[in-house]
């Protein structure tokens, strides 16, 4: 199929894998792609950029992706990396995309059961904020904002999606003054 693959995740309302690939003649983007036991891998992003780190909803509804200035690949195409990127929420069934921007990047996660998402926002005033989101809709709720010193990182949510853990580091540079919440 002459693409380069990686971040296998499996998908097993498709029964299949959803991976990042790109084209060995093309590395200027990365395309998120599905491969299933009886076919060839089929493209599911269109937009240029790379994507990278998808996320599959249990249900197969939607894929959730991030995309960065970097490629996946190394050194084929890489920019500098950046602090914030934006996520793509696929639905599956009528193909629209939702974009989230301002998201730190790597903290985008999603709840087990995949009614969830939680990551941490970054504002232009250096203001960070945790929020949390069905994937489906456009509505953010705001969990905890901090600015200054004090950083939010490692958002992880509950099973089912109802609650949210974080860390805060009420000093930036502190090792030992890592808070969980």
């Amino acid at each position: 199929d002459g693409l380069l693959k990686t971040s296998l995740v499996w998908s097993p309302a498709a029964n299949g894998i959803v991976f990042v690939g790109v084209a060995q003649d093309n590395v200027d983007r990365t395309d998120i792609f599905l491969a299933t036991a009886d076919s060839a891998p089929t493209r599911l992003s269109s937009a240029p950029g790379y994507k990278v780190n998808p996320l599959v909803d249990p249900s197969g509804a939607f894929v959730v992706y991030s995309v960065v200035g970097m490629s996946p690949f190394g050194g084929r195409g890489a920019f500098p990396a950046a602090t914030a990127s934006e996520a793509v929420v696929l639905n599956l069934k009528s193909g629209a995309a939702r974009t989230i921007a301002g998201i730190m990047t790597g903290s985008l996660t999603m709840s087990a059961d995949g009614s969830a998402f939680a990551w941490i926002g970054a504002a232009d005033d250096g203001t960070t904020t945790l929020y949390s989101s069905a994937p489906l809709t456009d509505g953010l709720i705001p969990i905890r904002a901090v600015s200054g010193a004090e950083r939010i990182t490692a958002p992880a949510l509950s099973p089912n999606g109802q609650l949210v853990a974080y860390q805060l580091q009420r000093r930036a540079g502190s090792a030992t003054d890592w808070d969980i919440f």
